[in-house]
């Protein structure tokens, strides 16, 4: 018996495109020959049937059938191979699509796992145009239990507009009318889908959706920033620790610093001692004042921070979880200046908001997903919702945000510290 069955509605396709699709079935990682393959050819021009025997003339578990019929869609040729199937698990593939090398594996082996009645994955493309950038997931949605599962190639996500906003909205809420030192990694502007899907680190879609949406209001600024703002737009690859220490000290007049964790805030800090000589050489050819009050700063006994910027207000970064060793860092640079640990989040969504500056108590965020409490200990199956939890209890965090069929079990581990009517405030468990 086959392992899985394949149905492929055919309508005259290029048969250019449908040799890269028969490609990517005889690349399977699971064995092509585990693989029952049914191609409806579907109200094609006559010499597409002969072609298609013959392509597949010496392979048994190919069935090449044709259909004529008054419908104009890919859903009656669809039905007609699934009547043929002879396979436990039934995948389908359109014509001019392809399968990743392990796609079926994969589809098949969270089926058996977790007992999923379907399997859904993001298609990744790059027909047609080098232009677009290919990407792969695997999301298992079980109809009777709770695991949903996502197989992440990289650090990298996809990130829709519709996922992204959250984020954009509370970062221009923490940088308006401020003059920002922005410690972020922004990598060149990324390969887009064409579905709308961008495949970029949580960090660099962030500050570019904010670039294109938030910054200019009604043509004017929002807020203001020590890197020229070309710099987040780079278009070819340049040392972005050392550009944003350079225009960090070069500016004597930031109020505030913000960063998507205090690890970039401790590193940044660090990269400034160690190549301090460097950086004021760099100053000194273009403001020789401002090199010399960064060489007494570097000298001083006063925490780094506020002798190079007197105007400095506080820091804004989550430095929580398992960041708590990575703030300890930052706060060697930093002293007694106020700490915002900003937004909790995870690649999915964003979980809770600060209450307050230097505080480790967070509220949730319910507007951009929908939270549930997989008690500490238990059984991996059971989840509460957030009127069931118990103040004190522990709780992995389980999201399920708002840009489609994606519910996770994240790495954050919480402590509630009380439930109101319309939040739950929480800390999070260092791991």
């Amino acid at each position: 018996m086959y392992k899985v069955s394949v149905v492929t509605p055919f309508h005259n396709v290029d048969m250019g495109m449908f040799s890269k699709c028969a490609s990517s079935m005889r690349s399977q990682t699971i064995g092509f020959e585990n693989v029952e393959w049914i191609i409806v050819v579907h109200n094609s021009e006559p010499h597409y049937m002969p072609l298609l025997t013959q392509m597949f003339k010496d392979d048994k578990n190919v069935t090449v059938k044709e259909l004529h019929d008054r419908f104009h869609s890919p859903a009656t040729p669809r039905n007609c191979g699934v009547k043929l199937v002879t396979a436990p698990c039934v995948g389908f593939l359109d014509a001019d699509d392809s399968y990743t090398p392990e796609c079926i594996e994969v589809a098949r082996r969270e089926m058996m796992e977790t007992g999923a009645q379907i399997v859904t994955f993001r298609r990744e493309y790059e027909l047609e145009t080098e232009s677009l950038h290919p990407h792969t997931e695997v999301v298992a949605w079980n109809l009777t239990q709770w695991r949903i599962v996502m197989d992440r190639k990289d650090e990298r996500i996809p990130c829709t507009e519709k996922h992204m906003k959250p984020y954009a909205e509370s970062f221009a809420t923490t940088l308006k009318g401020h003059h920002n030192l922005l410690v972020a990694m922004v990598g060149p502007r990324s390969k887009q889908t064409n579905d709308g899907c961008t495949i970029e680190t949580l960090e660099s879609m962030m500050v570019k959706l904010y670039m294109w949406r938030f910054h200019y209001a009604r043509g004017k600024r929002r807020a203001d920033f020590s890197m020229p703002d070309r710099l987040f737009f780079k278009t070819e690859p340049h040392d972005e620790q050392h550009a944003i220490c350079y225009y960090a000290l070069l500016d004597r007049d930031i109020d505030q610093i913000v960063a998507l964790n205090t690890r970039r805030v401790s590193d940044m800090f660090q990269y400034m001692k160690e190549h301090q000589d460097q950086l004021v050489a760099e100053i000194r050819e273009t403001d020789k004042d401002r090199a010399t009050e960064v060489e007494h700063a570097l000298q001083s006994a006063e925490p780094l921070a506020c002798a190079l910027w007197p105007k400095l207000e506080r820091i804004v970064a989550f430095g929580a979880g398992e960041y708590a060793e990575a703030t300890a860092l930052m706060k060697e640079f930093t002293g007694n200046m106020p700490h915002n640990h900003g937004y909790c989040y995870t690649e999915e969504t964003i979980c809770g908001r600060a209450v307050e500056d230097n505080s480790d108590l967070f509220e949730t965020v319910q507007s951009g997903s929908f939270h549930e409490y997989m008690p500490a200990g238990g059984d991996n199956e059971t989840t509460l919702l957030s009127t069931d939890v118990k103040q004190g209890e522990e709780y992995q965090l389980v999201v399920t945000n708002s840009a489609g069929l994606y519910r996770f079990v994240t790495s954050h581990r919480v402590c509630i510290e009380d439930v109101q009517l319309d939040r739950t405030l929480f800390k999070l468990v260092r791991g």
